[in-house]
This record gives C-alpha cells, structure tokens and sequence, in this order.
C-alpha cells in the first residue's frame, strides 16, 4: 500500500513538472465574441438560440393552424382539452393527408405552446388519451421513410466536372468557394446545418 502511495505521488509530481504553465484551452471565434457580453444577455441568446429561426416559424404555423381548427370545431384552446388536440391530430392524418413526420412537427408545436402557457406541468399533450391516439396514428399510418440514394465518390468526381466545364480556364470566386464546401462536406461527413455553420476561423 505505501508503495503504490509512493508511486501515484512521484507520477503526480512528474506530470506537475511538465504541463505547460501557459496552457490555454482554445478559444474559437464564436466564444470570443461572447467575452464581454453579460452573462444575463449571453443566457438569453443562446435560449434564443435553442431553435433555428425555420423551426420557429414552423411552430408559429402549427400553433395557427391549431387555433383555427378549435375556432371552427368549438373547441377552447386554453387551458386545454385533450379531445380537441386528439381530433386535430386526425384532421391533419385524415382530411389533410399529411405525413407522420409533419403531424410529429405540429403536434411538437403544440407541445411547446402548451408548456410555455402552463409550464412541464398539466400540459394537455402529456395526457394519455393524446399520447395513446398519437402511437396509433404511428402505427397505423406510418410508412417506412424511402431512402435517398448516397452520394458517392463516383459522383462527387461527376459534380466538379461539372463545375469545371461550367467555369473553363478561370475559376471564379463563387465556384471555387463551391468546389471547397463540396470537398469539406464529403470529407466531414457533415449536415446541411454543419456546413452552413462553418466560419473561416474554422479552417485555421
């Protein structure tokens, strides 16, 4: 026992000695920006944040479309009737024909409309009759999502060529702009939202 406490001492002691004083965690763009932000403000850009601006408006869409099919039904919006939310998840599978993904999204927006109207608690959505009408909509409805060819070197080869033949002996600014993202992207592996993400720290 006193040997193994001599020795995790003296391997403490040697990494003590070799990490650099003037070590720094990297600090990317992005972070610097937020330095000499206040906390409060910078807290509440990021909260802002948690959504992109394309799923809020996505929501806001839903929320509207909810409302107007409670105004016609009869139905009261708040403080929340779980027959209405059942019934709207039928119009829109039903009488709208949409998807169940598009169903998933509105039925998410009226999740968070109701949560920020009455907080995680006594929100309609979380009852069981709405969680039980939406699984069977899901299982009954659901069709297995068609998978999207890849895209492969093959034909990342066949996209430059064309861009060359499109810019000839002179490249511009915006094809060779074009040509880097599409060479990134496929290396990386990355996401739409990854890509256009990207700053020009980021290749640093």
């Amino acid at each position: 026992r006193n040997h193994t406490s001599q020795t995790s001492k003296a391997t403490y002691e040697y990494e003590s000695r070799n990490i650099k004083p003037n070590y720094r965690p990297r600090v990317t763009a992005r972070q610097e920006a937020y330095r000499n932000v206040s906390l409060a403000k910078a807290a509440a850009d990021f909260q802002k944040a948690s959504r992109a601006d394309n799923t809020t408006h996505t929501y806001k869409a839903g929320k509207e479309q909810f409302k107007a099919f409670c105004r016609e039904h009869g139905f009261e919006v708040f403080p929340g009737d779980p027959e209405a939310v059942r019934q709207f998840l039928v119009f829109l599978a039903t009488r709208k024909g949409l998807s169940i993904a598009t169903i998933k999204v509105r039925f998410a927006a009226l999740r968070r409309m109701y949560r920020d109207e009455h907080g995680r608690r006594d929100n309609v959505t979380d009852t069981d009759a709405v969680q039980d009408c939406l699984e069977g909509l899901i299982r009954t409805l659901a069709e297995a999502p068609i998978q999207a060819p890849s895209m492969g070197a093959k034909e990342l080869r066949l996209v430059m060529r064309a861009l060359e033949k499109r810019e000839g002996p002179v490249w511009s600014n915006r094809a060779l702009r074009d040509r880097a993202l599409l060479l990134v992207t496929y290396a990386g592996a990355f996401r739409r939202s990854e890509v256009s993400s990207l700053l020009r720290c980021d290749c640093n």
